[in-house]
């Protein structure tokens, strides 16, 4: 496990966004570029080289795709990852709840069930939602889908730039936007009509109480303070979004309760088989 500091350039000019410092890579994990972790092998810490890298024709950021870049390494720190014994004693240090090895991994298998579930609702729903926008192609109020492309384009550049956005991004003129986010913003705007007029229609709303708790859940997970973070929230428009984003669930688990949809686990090699003949 090797914690470094790194710059990219290219033709001598550094890349933006491509930067980082106490960033730790697992050598062999194949979650870096494979020039970096090739050429990491035989450094020591507090060693620096300059890897060539080369850059996918797919990489985010379109300047640098399929180009050769340079990316110096600074090494900081080497360790070695030790894992462990897989014994009762490792069993109660990894929840309050458990006291035994089978016990963890009769949780665990709960928790990994849950994930599955909740990404075979998440793909059911697309699908749902792609239906109903292909079945009902509604008029959209252009300053609604002017948000979207804003909102399509910020999410695009923060992917790009690792997160980084500059006062330019935020001004961008909506019109420039149609080419590469128009029909993407046309289908999602149209989904959220199509799913608030379902709520109405069905009488759906989300209370007060209901935000309150998805929030304290989420200030937990985050190791904030709830009223902190609402307020966050309010100020930056996601609170909004959040309760909008209940109400969508609340549409979805109505549809879903009323079709027929049966679970059927198979094994990871059928599944492979089948999305491949798909």
């Amino acid at each position: 496990m090797v914690i470094l500091d790194y710059t990219g350039s290219l033709d001598g000019q550094l890349i933006p966004g491509f930067t980082g410092t106490k960033v730790s890579i697992e050598v062999g994990s194949r979650q870096s570029f494979p020039e970096i972790e090739q050429g990491l092998v035989g450094m020591e810490q507090g060693s620096e080289k300059v890897i060539p890298v080369h850059f996918p024709e797919d990489f985010r950021n379109a300047a640098v795709a399929g180009k050769v870049g340079q990316c110096r390494v600074v090494v900081t720190e080497i360790k070695e990852k030790h894992l462990p014994d897989l014994d009762e004693d490792f069993a109660r240090g990894v929840y309050d709840d458990v006291d035994s090895l089978a016990a963890l991994r009769t949780k665990v298998g709960q928790e990994l069930e849950k994930v599955a579930r909740q990404r075979a609702d998440a793909v059911v729903q697309q699908e749902i939602l792609t239906q109903l926008v292909a079945a009902h192609p509604i008029e959209v109020p252009e300053v609604l889908l002017n948000e979207e492309l804003r909102r399509a384009y910020l999410q695009h550049k923060r992917q790009e730039n690792e997160g980084q956005l500059t006062e330019a991004d935020y001004h961008v003129a909506p019109e420039s936007l149609r080419e590469p986010f128009g029909a993407q913003a046309l289908e999602s705007v149209r989904g959220q009509l199509i799913l608030r007029h379902i709520a109405a229609a069905a009488e759906m709303t989300v209370d007060a109480t209901e935000v309150e708790t998805e929030v304290a859940a989420l200030a937990a997970r985050t190791a904030q303070n709830p009223e902190a973070l609402k307020r966050t929230m309010e100020r930056n428009g996601t609170l909004r979004a959040l309760e909008a984003s209940l109400l969508e669930a609340k549409v979805f688990a109505k549809i879903m309760a009323d079709m027929h949809i049966a679970d059927i686990i198979v094994s990871e090699d059928t599944a492979v088989s089948q999305a491949e003949r798909a």
